[in-house]
């Protein structure tokens, strides 16, 4: 019988291997990419006019935060790659050029 360290050191590495296999593939990239910057919004300002509305976008934040720590560490090669493919796209779209439904 597995002891409850045991176990608990299972879940932590099935984890590992779930965030390593997240960031290997290109759609989980782009997955974290929209969570971390769209979503949590970890490269933005978490003040707003309502004293609520800025504690919610800082809970927000902060979880977005701890996601970035764990991919940071967790897979640093795939955090970077992510990184740069969304360089990439952001380039794609500002050189893009727009119409009047823009």
């Amino acid at each position: 019988m597995r002891t409850r360290r045991q176990l608990i050191e299972d879940a932590t590495d099935q984890l590992k291997a779930d965030f390593r296999a997240l960031m290997n593939a290109p759609a989980g990239r782009r997955i974290a990419a929209w969570l971390l910057f769209d979503v949590a919004g970890v490269d933005r300002s978490s003040f707003a006019n309502n004293d609520r509305l800025t504690a919610y976008n800082e809970g927000q934040r902060f979880v977005g935060l701890a996601l970035m720590r764990h991919l940071k560490r967790i897979a640093p090669g795939d955090y970077h790659k992510m990184l740069t493919e969304l360089d990439h796209q952001n380039d794609v779209i500002e050189s893009a050029p727009q119409t009047d439904e823009d």
